[in-house]
């Protein structure tokens, strides 16, 4: 049985959508398109230590309404659509043995798979966030503060990361929504697992125009868009909500999982 119900969010003007499937619910969050700066200016990397080459090329994006997960798509809910669970960390080894944990150790086209079959059962369009709508909604979209992380100035308010391996605490990922949220009550877009986005990655992208609207990245490549750090990292450059890295499409890890992403009309 499928539920669809809209709701108003606390955290932002955004209205909530939730949709009911097999059980589990999936929050939607509405962001408002809007415009933001991305990228880092070379010349002034002195003063920006966290301005790595990938992220060069100062450009305007102006995105549509969209909605996104509030969380990172969990281990329950991937196994109750795909009937398995490919997660290396599982409650039963896991400190926090009720923690609804996000799925992760699932390559890109497995998240497709995974979308494909969602959208058979709901009938509905989800996709993955592209590379450009996943940092407005980490930055907070419209509400955007210059904050490092989603969210924040201090990592610990907002990311499960490894600062300095199992001595921190956590070797593995943790439940979703354990920190505190972004201005638009989105979890975990800073730590936990890395996610992958639906474009192809290039590095020069960024210099290639200085205006994008609704940008859906290179269209060819060899590896696809992974955004938002994961619970590994020791660097905070890494976790920095400007980062972005590529990883080959068929690459399984246990730091990466994904995050859905609705069109809005």
């Amino acid at each position: 049985m499928l539920m669809i119900l809209m709701k108003h969010s606390c955290f932002s003007q955004s209205d909530t959508l939730v949709i009911s499937v097999r059980g589990f619910d999936i929050v939607m969050v509405k962001v408002e398109g809007g415009s933001f700066k991305r990228g880092c200016n070379p010349e002034i990397k002195p003063h920006d230590s966290c301005c790595f080459k990938k992220n060069w090329g100062e450009n305007i994006v102006t995105l549509k309404n969209f909605y996104i997960a509030k969380f990172e798509t969990t281990q329950l809910l991937y196994e109750s659509i795909m009937g398995n669970n490919p997660s290396q960390a599982r409650p039963d080894r896991h400190t926090g043995k009720s923690a609804v944990l996000p799925v992760e150790n699932v390559s890109w086209y497995e998240a497709q798979i995974f979308i494909d079959s969602l959208n058979m059962i709901t009938r509905l369009c989800f996709r993955l966030p592209t590379e450009a709508e996943w940092e407005f909604a980490a930055r907070g979209a419209n509400y955007d503060n210059p904050y490092l992380y989603a969210g924040s100035n201090n990592i610990n308010d907002v990311a499960w990361f490894d600062y300095g391996g199992p001595i921190s605490g956590w070797e593995w990922t943790m439940g979703v929504g354990g920190k505190k949220p972004n201005q638009l009550g989105l979890y975990d877009m800073t730590g936990n697992v890395c996610e992958w986005c639906s474009d192809w990655y290039d590095e020069t992208y960024y210099q290639s125009q200085n205006k994008f609207y609704n940008p859906k990245g290179p269209e060819t490549g060899d590896r696809k868009v992974v955004r938002g750090g994961n619970w590994g990292i020791h660097s905070e450059c890494l976790l920095d909500v400007r980062y972005r890295q590529g990883e080959f499409p068929d690459r399984k890890q246990p730091y990466i999982g994904f995050r859905l992403a609705l069109d809005s009309n």
